[in-house]
């Protein structure tokens, strides 16, 4: 794999390291049915119980699955090493979005979810899918 500039040092011509680095190339894209199997394993891999795999495997049946929202994280050999699912619910009656779980292989990957300060955060009781079990 190669970065998007296509220079192995990322744009930086005083670079002297000789070090291929795309090595660290990572990718982010929809989860496909045939990562079904890869994502339980790194929710498995990632939480104490298989309660978060179990949730995940459950959500995908229900109707608060949103299709593309379900995103995988490939490490540089392609394998999938994280999962961040989005799906629909409700807070106080209003349409809205739930991230989880998010998870990682251990001491694989970090994903980070950056929050955009000048949109208001809903404010309420928040209604899960039933999946969820709240």
């Amino acid at each position: 794999m190669t970065d998007t500039t296509g220079d192995k040092n990322h744009g930086d011509k005083n670079n002297t390291d000789s070090t291929d680095r795309t090595d660290s190339v990572w990718r982010t894209r929809p989860e496909t049915a045939a990562d079904a199997a890869a994502v339980r394993s790194v929710n498995l891999a990632a939480f104490e119980t298989p309660l978060e795999a179990d949730l995940v495997d459950a959500l995908r049946t229900d109707a608060s699955w949103l299709p593309g929202l379900s995103y995988v994280a490939e490490g540089p050999e392609g394998s999938v090493t994280a999962h961040a699912l989005l799906t629909r619910c409700e807070v106080d009656g209003v349409p809205a979005l739930a991230l989880a779980p998010v998870a990682t292989l251990p001491d694989e990957a970090m994903m980070a979810l950056v929050l955009d300060a000048s949109a208001p955060v809903p404010q309420g009781t928040i209604a899960y899918p039933a999946p969820f079990g709240i």
